[in-house]
């Protein structure tokens, strides 16, 4: 990015200002959205396009401390990764009434911790909040500046391939997780996580996250996501015997810190809600763009989904 213009190393000690962590951010949104860097830095030099980050974002705060310690001290408070108030009260609780100590010793201790993940939470919203905010910054500067290069011939408007994101949700898990209690419910995950890595693998993708009962995926090809989708269906329902459901939406997304985020990536997860057990369901973007051989696609139709302004027209993926 220094070579190509895009940063400028302070003149007094040859370091890079902090909020230059907010332009390598956008650049490296930009690649992910698959906008050349070389015709961004074009833009720039001619004076079409600028990034003052100062005036979108706030100073970088630097932090008193790692991630992962932030994410020992949960744990430390918690017994385990908290959500919620009343969860950590109810982790702490369960631990605390296998101690030997008296009623009152053990609601001391369990005030006492309350007040520690209290004085956790308050220093953690703020963090969450300012990078929720930075997403969205992100997001919308990503695409104004793809239409403004487009319409200032920095750039030409071309047909891309564009990404895929796929929501993988198992429709027994929590059934199973209550029936069974959570070793079996571990057990599960276990085995679910290698089928879907092998799967995504196989076809251009990769598991994002882990959403307690599903997966998000992203691919780097519509038509891998559907070919993936179908295995992962078949694998887990032979292998698991949980049925299974997967909704897939193709389109532009913001990539940050390992995760995606944007429209694209929330009309998927919709999809994936909407769909039933055994189904995979195509956003007609993704089967647009999607070229895979024997696979048949059903229309559904267009659908309302939660949240989603316009009705989606969705498609039923099967193999030919």
């Amino acid at each position: 990015m220094e070579d190509f213009g895009l940063l400028e190393p302070q003149e007094e000690n040859g370091l890079f200002a902090s909020a230059d962590a907010h332009v390598v951010r956008l650049m490296a949104a930009f690649e992910e959205a698959r906008i050349s860097l070389e015709d961004v830095a074009r833009g720039v030099s001619a004076g079409e396009l600028s990034f003052p980050s100062g005036l979108f974002l706030p100073e970088p705060v630097e932090l008193s401390e790692t991630y992962e310690g932030l994410a020992g001290r949960c744990g430390r408070l918690t017994g385990g990764p908290p959500a919620t108030q009343r969860r950590a009260d109810r982790a702490v609780r369960q631990r605390v009434a296998t101690f030997d100590l008296s009623s009152a010793e053990r609601d001391s201790f369990v005030y006492g911790k309350a007040a520690g993940f209290t004085e956790l939470v308050s220093g953690l919203v703020p963090w969450l909040q300012r990078r929720h905010r930075e997403h969205a910054v992100l997001e919308y500067l990503v695409g104004v500046t793809e239409g403004y290069m487009e319409e200032r011939g920095i750039t030409p408007r071309q047909p891309k391939q564009p990404p895929a994101i796929a929501f993988l949700d198992l429709t027994g898990y929590t059934t199973l997780a209550e029936e069974r209690g959570d070793q079996a419910a571990a057990e599960l995950a276990a085995d679910l996580a290698s089928i879907v890595q092998e799967a995504a693998q196989n076809h251009g993708g990769r598991p994002v996250k882990w959403l307690g009962d599903g997966v998000m995926f992203h691919f780097t090809d519509p038509g891998g996501a559907i070919v993936s989708g179908l295995e992962v269906i078949e694998q887990t329902e032979r292998t698991l015997a949980v049925p299974a459901r997967i909704g897939i939406n193709a389109g532009a997304v913001v990539a940050q810190e390992g995760d995606y985020f944007g429209r694209t990536v929330n009309i998927a997860a919709r999809i994936a809600d909407f769909a039933r057990p055994h189904e995979v369901l195509v956003s007609d973007d993704a089967k647009r763009s999607a070229a895979v051989a024997d696979v048949e696609f059903e229309l559904v139709g267009d659908v309302p989904l939660k949240g989603v302004a316009k009705s989606v027209r969705l498609h039923r993926a099967t193999r030919a």
